[in-house]
């Protein structure tokens, strides 16, 4: 990962210390549909862009994770760059993933779609008090 501005400041190393063990109770607390940990590491005003251009609060996510609503049997995360702007940091990751979203049709019948594949994904990281919160994502099918 490059970490963009000073990583040799013990501020950002510190900081991306934190942030490193952040991302993964994130991914820990998503694998296992924990929904109390998730709720932790989002902010309440979080926002979600999909793939499709939809816009997904807080309460939905957590729905949609800890309700099987969104499956996944796979994930790889390569984290690219990252920068901190004070108590704010922004991360550009890309990963792999395999899985599956329950997705109504037109008729209401409920069919899994296979969500595999490539994506980017900006992530907005603020500090709160001594916590590092997930409040924003913007992800891109590659």
């Amino acid at each position: 990962m490059r970490i963009l501005g000073k990583a040799s400041d013990p501020r950002v190393r510190a900081k991306l210390q934190q942030l490193t063990k952040f991302v993964a109770e994130f991914k820990r607390a998503t694998r296992q549909k924990d929904a109390q940990a998730l709720s932790r590491t989002v902010a309440d005003e979080f926002t979600l862009i999909d793939p499709t251009g939809n816009v997904i609060d807080k309460q939905q996510m957590l729905r949609d994770i800890t309700s099987g609503r969104i499956s996944f049997k796979s994930y790889q995360l390569r984290q690219e760059t990252l920068a901190f702007h004070g108590d704010t940091a922004i991360g550009i990751d890309s990963f792999t993933m395999a899985g599956s979203l329950k997705q109504a049709t037109k008729s209401g019948k409920v069919v899994d779609l296979e969500i595999d594949g490539k994506y980017r994904q900006t992530n907005t990281y603020v500090k709160k008090g001594t916590r590092w919160v997930l409040a924003a994502c913007h992800l891109t099918h590659l």
